[in-house]
Order: structure tokens, then sequence, then C-alpha cells
């Protein structure tokens, strides 16, 4: 049923830096500058994220990208759809509603949690993408050094580190954007 649609498994390895190692990376590495906004999905208990699903809208040059990520045993299998917009009505498409509803999620209790800007700089090869990202979300600001593996010809892990070492950065996995988003939200308003 979904395997007609957009569907990827992604892998990434992501790690936190802080604003002198961000800004010395994009001064040494070449890379093309991308402003965008993510909106995030949820119920209003988090019911998706305790079940490792995360929904977002990603505006990027005017275009929109509706996105949902499932971590399982495998990874993150990651679907994709072009939308118009970035609110809820922009779910109103019949391959995300398939994709809602093979999952069990019922549309009618998502709402916008929460918006966090990402200014990116885009580093790509054929076969991975170092995406330098400076983030802000609420009143809070953060850096992150993100690889993304583009093909299976390295071992991207091991590659990822070496890069790592050249800037001497110590690896400290990072949890995801919206995550931090979330946690984040939840300890301002306790």
């Amino acid at each position: 049923m979904l395997d007609k649609l957009n569907v990827n498994h992604e892998i990434e390895y992501k790690t936190i830096i802080n604003q002198t190692l961000f800004n010395q990376l994009i001064a040494s590495i070449d890379t093309v500058k991308i402003e965008q906004i993510n909106s995030y999905f949820d119920t209003i208990d988090h019911e998706l994220l305790a079940l490792k699903i995360i929904i977002r809208i990603r505006e990027c040059n005017s275009n929109f990208l509706w996105t949902m990520k499932v971590t399982d045993n495998t990874g993150v299998i990651e679907y994709e759809e072009p939308v118009i917009g970035d609110t809820l009505e922009a779910f109103d498409n019949t391959n995300i509603k398939t994709i809602l509803k093979y999952y069990q999620i019922d549309i009618s209790k998502l709402i916008l949690i929460g918006h966090l800007k990402t200014i990116r700089y885009l580093h790509k090869t054929k076969d991975y993408e170092l995406c330098f990202d400076n983030n802000y979300y609420l009143s809070k600001h953060d850096y992150e050094l993100e690889y993304e593996v583009k093909s299976d010809y390295l071992d991207h892990f091991a590659n990822f580190i070496s890069i790592l070492n050249r800037f001497n950065i110590k690896y400290q996995p990072s949890i995801p954007k919206a995550l931090r988003l979330f946690h984040y939200q939840k300890a301002t308003n306790n």
C-alpha cells in the first residue's frame, strides 16, 4: 500500500557544536546557504512522539514539503510529500491520508506543536551531505553538524568521525531537532 509513495530509509549522524566551531566550519568548507522553517505537528499529549513518529512541514524557498519520520528497529523510515502551505489543511492530500491511515493516526487529533527555523549551510557530495545548522526555536539557539548518507559506497560513520577528527570535534550524538524543540517547550511550560 505504501510502496508507491516517496519513502526513504534515512541514515544520518549529528552532533551539537558551539558557535565558534560552526563559524570555522562554514568558513573552511564550500557550502550553499538555505533558510528553512519547520512546523511540527503532534497531538496535545504527544502521542506520536511516544510512538517515535515525527511529522513536520518544511518551508524552503516558498516550497513546502510534508515529512513523517518513523523510527523502528531498522532505523528511520521517512515519507515525503510536496504540499501547499504549512498548516493542517496541507494534510488534506490522498497520499498523506494513506500514510496516516496505515499508521492509525487520527488527523483530527493533530495540532501545530511549534516552529523551528534553521539557517543551513549545505555541502553536497555524491556520497553524503554535510549540514551545518544554526537553529532557532522558542528562545533557544543551537548549532549542529549533521551528516546525511546518500550512497552505499562508504563506511559513512567512519567517514563522519574522520571529518569530526579533522576539525577536533568530539562526537556527541544529538537528538533530533524536533525532540529538542519539544523538550525545551516542555521545560519552559513547567
